[in-house]
């Protein structure tokens, strides 16, 4: 986690208390959208999950 900022870790590290898997990253360019945040990553869109929606 050493490459997140400071207030990236934050939400890492309690993503992981609470048990979840995913992991935060950080894009080097601003995006506007959920699809322009796939797009950046390579991921579809219908790929994004709700906040609240653990991961299996």
């Amino acid at each position: 986690m050493e490459h997140l900022k400071e207030s990236a870790q934050k939400v890492q590290m309690k993503l992981m208390e609470l048990g979840y898997t995913h992991q935060v990253v950080e894009l080097p360019d601003s995006t506007r959208t959920a699809q322009e945040a796939a797009d950046a990553i390579g991921q579809a869109s219908s790929c994004s999950r709700k906040w609240n929606q653990p991961s299996e």
